[in-house]
C-alpha cells in the first residue's frame, strides 16, 4: 500500500506550475548531459595507469589492485575530471543542485520548517564533503571544493531567511 504522503507528492508534480515543470525538465537534462560529459572526459583516467595509485580511491575499496580499465568505478572517473577537466563537473554540480532544490520545493512547499532542515542538513553534507573529500589540490577540485563550501553556506544561512519569509 503506498503512503498518502508519497500519493499527495505525485499529485504535486503532476500538476505542478507549467514553469517549475519546465525547469525541472530543462535541469535534469543538463544535469545528465553535464553527467555524461564528465564521464566521457574523466575516461581519461582509463589511459592513464600512473595516475590510478593517486586517483582511483574508491576502485582500491573494491579491487586491492586494479590492473585492468574496466576495474575502475564510474566515481572514480567523475573525479579524476574533478581533477583535470573541471568545467563540467562543475556545472554537474550546479545543475543537480538546482534540481534538487527544485524537487524539495514541489514535495515540501507548503511546510516551511521541513524544507529549512532539508536545506540545513543539505548544507551540512555540503560543507564536509567540500572540507574532507578531495585530498588534491589541482585548480580543478579547489573550485570544486570553493563551489560546494560556497552552496553549502548558501543553503544553511537561507533556513534563516525562509524563516522571515511571511
Amino acid at each position: 500500500m503506498i503512503h498518502h504522503g508519497v500519493i499527495n507528492i505525485l499529485k504535486e508534480v503532476i500538476f505542478i506550475d507549467y514553469k517549475i515543470g519546465i525547469q525541472i525538465l530543462v535541469s535534469f537534462v543538463f544535469f545528465l548531459f553535464t553527467l555524461y560529459v564528465s564521464l566521457y572526459e574523466g575516461s581519461n583516467l582509463l589511459l592513464d595507469t600512473p595516475e590510478w595509485k593517486y586517483t582511483t580511491k574508491f576502485t582500491h575499496l573494491i579491487y586491492e589492485n586494479p590492473s585492468l580499465p574496466e576495474d575502475i568505478t564510474n566515481i572514480d572517473l567523475y573525479l579524476y575530471a574533478v581533477k583535470y577537466y573541471s568545467f563540467f563537473p562543475i556545472m554537474n554540480l550546479i545543475s543537480g543542485l538546482y534540481f534538487f532544490i527544485l524537487l524539495v520545493y514541489i514535495g515540501i512547499k507548503r511546510n516551511l520548517r521541513r524544507m529549512s532542515y532539508v536545506l540545513a542538513i543539505t548544507g551540512s553534507i555540503l560543507i564536509i564533503l567540500s572540507l574532507l573529500f578531495f585530498s588534491s589540490f589541482s585548480i580543478g577540485t579547489i573550485i570544486y571544493r570553493i563551489i560546494l563550501f560556497i552552496t553549502g553556506l548558501i543553503f544553511l544561512v537561507s533556513p534563516m531567511l525562509l524563516k522571515y519569509k511571511k
